[in-house]
């Protein structure tokens, strides 16, 4: 709740600056809360506040340059001998043959599924899947989900104006919160599946997952 306060108040406070640093500003939202940072665009877009011409394009820019830095951050634990030597054994093998074969499905699902792109995405990189598949798969991924999300806001943010006039921002605010609530229940039952139970402590959360 009050890190979606503080995107709306930053993310305010920059459309009054230079394109180039509503861009910026934009992209670094993305890695903070992506999705709540496109809800927020598409409401500041619908009410002239942003241009959907600068917004969308910043938006995937930013959500793509965070998916590809998930694959670095494990490629870079795979430079670790030990890593390596685990990269090595039979599992890993077969994970690797398979996900290669899969790589597209899987981009795609971890991409609508909350929760699932941080270990996901690390490790591709970790075990060195193709690079060039990855980008592919993630930039077509971004381009729907993204789109979709943002025009979602954009005629809601209308529809909500015409409604609700000044009180618009209300609901677009509650929207926001309940996919940011609706993510980490997700996410949280997804770690419950797999046995862990820190879902519920600050410092283990993915922030980057609405």
């Amino acid at each position: 709740m009050t890190i979606i306060g503080a995107l709306v108040a930053v993310m305010h406070a920059a459309a009054a600056a230079p394109p180039p640093l509503q861009c910026g500003v934009i992209v670094a939202a993305t890695f903070i809360l992506e999705d709540a940072a496109t809800l927020l665009s598409g409401m500041m877009a619908a009410g002239g506040i942003l241009s959907p011409e600068l917004a969308l394009p910043s938006l995937v820019a930013g959500i793509a340059l965070g998916d590809l830095a998930l694959y670095g951050l494990g490629r870079l634990a795979a430079l670790n001998p030990h890593s390596r030597w685990l990269a090595g054994r039979k599992v890993l093998r077969d994970a690797r043959r398979w996900l290669g074969k899969e790589m597209l499905a899987a981009v795609w699902m971890t991409r609508f599924v909350p929760g699932t792109r941080l270990p996901a995405y690390s490790a591709f990189g970790f075990l060195g899947l193709p690079f060039g598949r990855f980008v592919r798969s993630v930039i077509g991924a971004v381009l729907v989900w993204t789109t979709l999300l943002f025009f979602a806001a954009y005629f809601f943010g209308i529809s909500a104006e015409k409604l609700l006039g000044p009180w618009c921002w209300l609901a677009g605010l509650a929207m926001a919160v309940v996919i940011f609530i609706c993510g980490r229940a997700l996410r949280c039952l997804n770690l419950r599946r797999m046995g862990r139970t820190d879902c519920e402590r600050p410092e283990l959360a993915d922030t980057s997952q609405s």
